[in-house]
């Protein structure tokens, strides 16, 4: 009878750690939202149910960084909306927001909108995963310097950022590399 109950503990103890297996290692505020979202606990949630997820809310909640895989499984993705979440000074030892892995697996993302956010040094390949982004929208935000992967967004259609925090050169060069795609504001 002991050893029924301990191979029945221990299968649903390997069930468990397969399920977490799936969900990753995510960030809090992901991990809470995506249980919102689908309405399951962490443990419970596969690899299907976050293929089913399109757009996801955060909570407006203060966080020093993302995970490298916060957005991975999230292949139906379609929208990213992130709400004064991160406020850094840009010092240069100072973990960065959004590291340059965290949008690696989002390539079906198509719209990116971050707003009231100053993002601190983001690395040059931060948005180099976002293949199929066509609008980048960064309404009052605060770079420190222009990572080069926005220069490089093959299907980009508008990106509105109004230059806050960018030198002087790295406008121009946003500027230059954008043409008319670059727009200070959205219309409302």
């Amino acid at each position: 009878m002991k050893t029924l109950l301990l191979s029945c503990l221990l299968v649903a103890c390997f069930t468990g750690l397969t399920r977490a297996g799936d969900f990753g290692d995510r960030s809090k505020t992901v991990t809470e939202a995506l249980e919102a979202k689908l309405n399951k606990r962490a443990a419970d949630i596969t690899a299907s149910d976050l293929a089913t997820v399109t757009d996801l809310k955060l909570p407006h909640t203060h966080i020093p960084a993302f995970y490298h895989n916060d957005f991975a499984g999230l292949t139906k993705m379609k929208k990213r909306h992130f709400y004064s979440l991160s406020h850094k000074k840009g010092q240069p030892n100072e973990v960065c927001a959004i590291g340059d892995k965290v949008f690696a697996k989002l390539t079906g993302l198509e719209e990116l909108i971050v707003t009231s956010d100053q993002l601190g040094h983001l690395p040059d390949d931060v948005f180099a995963g976002l293949t199929s982004l066509k609008v980048l929208e960064l309404t009052n935000v605060t770079l420190m310097r222009l990572p080069k992967s926005m220069l490089t967004l093959p299907k980009i259609e508008a990106v509105y950022y109004d230059g806050k925090g960018l030198s002087k050169d790295d406008y121009e060069t946003l500027k230059k590399a954008l043409g008319d795609k670059l727009k200070a504001k959205r219309p409302k």
